[in-house]
C-alpha cells in the first residue's frame, strides 16, 4: 500500500524569540479527511518550512506577514499570518523527514 502524503494548510506560525519550538496552526488534509490541528515543530524545521513556502511562492514576502508582540518577560512573540497567502500548503512528510513532531488535535 502506498502511503499518502499528509498536507498541512497553514493559517499561522507562532514562536517566541527564546524558544526552540514553533507552533503551526491550521488544517491537516489526509486521505479523505481534513481536520483542524496544531503542530509543534523544532526551529530547524521552521527553516525547512519557510524554504518550502518560498519555493512555491516566489513572490512571498514574509516580512509583510510577520507580526511582533513584546511579551511580559522581555521576549518577543512572532506570528506569521498565512491565511491570505496564496499557496500555504506544505507536505508534512517532506518537512519532518521522519523526525517526530507533536500534533495537537481535539
Amino acid at each position: 500500500m502506498v502511503a499518502k502524503d499528509k498536507i498541512f494548510e497553514i493559517e499561522r506560525i507562532m514562536f517566541e524569540s527564546n524558544d526552540t519550538s514553533v507552533l503551526m496552526i491550521g488544517k491537516v488534509h489526509e486521505y479523505y479527511m481534513n481536520y483542524n490541528s496544531e503542530i509543534i515543530i523544532s526551529s530547524s524545521h521552521l527553516n525547512q518550512l519557510l524554504n518550502q513556502l518560498k519555493r512555491k511562492n516566489k513572490d512571498l514576502d514574509l516580512y509583510n506577514l510577520i507580526i511582533t508582540e513584546p511579551m511580559f518577560n522581555g521576549e518577543t512573540l512572532f506570528t506569521i499570518n498565512m491565511i491570505k497567502a496564496y499557496n500555504n500548503y506544505v507536505n508534512l512528510n517532506e518537512l519532518t523527514n521522519q523526525d517526530n513532531i507533536k500534533q495537537i488535535r481535539a
